[in-house]
């Protein structure tokens, strides 16, 4: 038995047979163009369903495109860089030069190439020996973070950029912050993880307080806005990632528990925090604040 439904106003087709289903994004929310579409794809649902276990040799072009087909537990952000690495990977089969990218690339790759095999299907390129990337340690010192906090004369871009300091929110989810989402000693955002809480302290209640516009700034914008500040201040080698870093930092070196500082950071798992913030705790960095 097969169907077409909607969902967040793009239509589905299931196939269903001896109460197993399997369903696929028919990528329209157009009926007409559905049904056509459906009609074509009804076939390969229903072999897959009476022949389970074949493994179906397709390209990665292909596979891609069923990849993304199907229902993920992701944000907005996650399927927009999937479908972005995916389709620059499509047009040239070359990986980035740089080697942070290039590790970012390598990992989703290696994550449709799994979910392939996981669905008996083989492709046409082989997983990745991912090499992890080595952790940034940058983090502000005293003297620099005191620059920034009040040199940094545009002073809606300077709020924000406290609000980032004080509460070590990731910048996706600061640019994407709702008035809804403010409570009393939090916020809720919507990050790498998913919906998360984060906790508010007094210094980030004042600015929420003296803002109640929040801001509307684009990913790319406060990228370069605060690293053109820091140029201008002669604060070499930040980004505005590294706000973050040291407010992790120093929430450590102050004598919060790791765990504590994992759950405030959003971290999946404690050995995400380990992993960024050991090679800091072992090196000779002095002469830091909260």
């Amino acid at each position: 038995m097969s169907s077409i439904f909607k969902d967040k106003g793009i239509y589905y087709l299931q196939v269903t047979r001896n109460y197993r289903s399997i369903k696929q994004s028919l990528k329209t929310g157009d009926y007409r163009i559905a049904k056509k579409r459906a009609r074509l794809l009804e076939p390969e649902l229903v072999d897959q369903l009476f022949n389970p276990n074949i493994v179906r040799h397709i390209s990665f072009a292909e596979l891609c495109a069923k990849f993304l087909s199907v229902e993920h537990e992701w944000t907005d952000r996650t399927r927009e860089t999937y479908e972005w690495v995916l389709n620059a990977y499509n047009k040239t089969r070359r990986l980035p030069d740089k080697p942070a990218t290039r590790v970012t690339f390598q990992g989703r790759l290696n994550t449709v190439i799994e979910w392939g095999k996981k669905n008996n299907y083989r492709t046409d390129i082989k997983k990745f020996d991912k090499k992890k990337m080595p952790s940034r340690n940058r983090v502000f010192s005293t003297i620099e973070m005191l620059s920034i906090l009040d040199n940094v004369q545009d002073n809606d871009f300077n709020q924000f950029i406290r609000f980032a300091y004080y509460t070590g929110a990731r910048r996706g989810e600061l640019s994407s912050l709702k008035k809804n989402k403010i409570r009393e000693d939090h916020i809720e955002v919507t990050g790498k993880t998913g919906i998360r809480i984060v906790k508010l302290n007094d210094q980030s209640k004042k600015v929420i307080k003296d803002n109640p516009e929040l801001w509307d700034y684009s990913d790319d914008y406060i990228s370069h806005k605060f690293k053109k500040e820091l140029r201008r201040l002669d604060i070499p080698d930040g980004r505005f990632h590294d706000l973050r870093r040291t407010f992790g930092f120093n929430l450590i070196k102050s004598g919060t528990p790791i765990y504590e500082v994992s759950k405030l950071l959003g971290h999946k798992s404690v050995k995400t925090t380990e992993y960024h913030y050991a090679p800091l705790l072992v090196s000779d960095i002095k002469d830091f604040v909260l």
